[in-house]
């Protein structure tokens, strides 16, 4: 089990530690306390990351052309 603590986190996410913590505070992310710290299992971020993922994304799709003038 590979765990990491919340400055290797943002380093694994590509984000600030500010941000982990506000995931932490609004219980968005998965993680659990040893002590005073928090950590989170590699796994687990992989799932959570995985299931935030935006699937399908598509644009509105016109065939009208329109005259500019």
């Amino acid at each position: 089990m590979e765990v990491m603590n919340v400055k290797e986190l943002a380093k694994y996410l590509h984000c600030s530690i500010m941000s982990i913590r506000r995931m932490i505070y609004n219980k968005e992310i998965p993680y659990f306390m040893v002590g005073n710290r928090y950590l989170f299992k590699k796994s687990s971020i992989d799932s959570y990351v995985a299931n935030c993922e935006v699937t399908n994304m598509q644009l509105p799709y016109t065939t009208e052309i329109r005259n500019i003038k």
